[in-house]
């Protein structure tokens, strides 16, 4: 059996916990002494004295191959009879693995009854055996005394972390907003950073709402140990923009000219007149100063001529009697 105690009770009810193991005749007549054999009590009786004052029996192999002065292999293979073993269908013993990566072994309540000293000393009739206890009442009481606060204040506090505050004219119960949309947008980012509430009062009171989102944009492209520090940081230094952030922008802005250039000299072509043509090659007159063109050949003079021609040769002909 565990007796769980408590040491060192004081007045706000805070006590160092105890554990002791009371062999009852109850181990002699149940018949489990009879269904082990004597390297099994052995060994049961070995993880016993690894008691806890936390009431735990969770020894580990190395800690019993110390014990033994044997090696974890041999206390391995001991405590495998042990933990096949069966008493009324349950076993007694458990193999385990700690958090840690250790493994070790586990005695089971079904042959360990527990109470308290406060219990034990009734039964006997000796009153407690604690010096004093505390109910659970008196601990909540005493918690909510200590550290707990008004509801609203807390209220309060929440509201103002999360940008609202109380119209005290419209009622308690009336929360108005003040921050836009943007500025709560920047104030949960901080937070889920996990910059301290004080410190992103203090950044959206000194830096605007731009120089803010700003950095927290620019902050996956740095390679940032802590997030948090290191964006505050950042806003209240005024960091530039990060090497990849800056090519970026002078791409950007480069693509921006070429485009425009582009569309420009477009529309130039587009548009251009013939006297605007020759007023951009240098050297060239304009149409003004050019001489009259001079005609070197005319088909309606050319047509009229072979017309007068063909009306002489048949003068002509007549003339002689042809």
């Amino acid at each position: 059996m565990i007796e769980h105690g408590r040491r060192n009770v004081d007045r706000g009810g805070y006590f160092t916990p105890a554990a002791r193991l009371v062999v009852t005749p109850t181990l002699r007549t149940s018949g489990l002494l009879a269904a082990l054999s004597d390297r099994e009590v052995k060994s049961l009786l070995l993880l016993l004295t690894y008691l806890t004052p936390n009431g735990r029996i969770e020894p580990t192999t190395a800690q019993i191959a110390r014990a033994l002065h044997v090696p974890e292999i041999v206390v391995r293979s001991r405590m495998g009879r042990l933990t096949a073993f069966r008493w009324r269908g349950e076993r007694i013993v458990r193999y385990l693995v700690h958090e840690n990566g250790l493994d070790g072994y586990r005695v089971s309540h079904t042959i360990l009854a527990e109470r308290s000293e406060l219990e034990a000393g009734e039964e006997a009739g000796t009153g407690p055996a604690v010096v004093s206890s505390s109910s659970r009442d008196a601990v909540i009481a005493f918690n909510r005394a200590a550290y707990a606060r008004p509801r609203e204040e807390v209220e309060r506090d929440i509201e103002r972390r999360l940008g609202y505050f109380r119209d005290e004219e419209a009622g308690e119960t009336d929360v108005v907003s003040s921050e836009s949309p943007e500025a709560r947008e920047v104030r949960r980012r901080l937070q889920a950073l996990g910059v301290a509430p004080a410190q992103v009062e203090r950044l959206l009171a000194e830096h605007s709402l731009h120089e803010v989102r700003e950095q927290l944009d620019w902050l996956p492209h740095r390679a940032a140990r802590s997030p948090a520090r290191y964006v505050v940081a950042a806003i209240e230094g005024r960091y530039e923009a990060p090497a990849r952030v800056r090519l970026e922008l002078a791409i950007a802005e480069e693509e921006g000219k070429m485009a425009e250039e582009t569309a420009g000299s477009q529309g130039s072509r587009d548009g251009v007149t013939t006297q605007n043509a020759v007023r951009v090659l240098p050297g060239l007159p304009s149409l003004s100063d050019l001489p009259e063109p001079i005609l070197l050949y005319d088909s309606e003079a050319e047509a009229g001529a072979t017309g007068e021609a063909k009306a002489e040769d048949a003068d002509h002909a007549v003339g002689k009697g042809i």
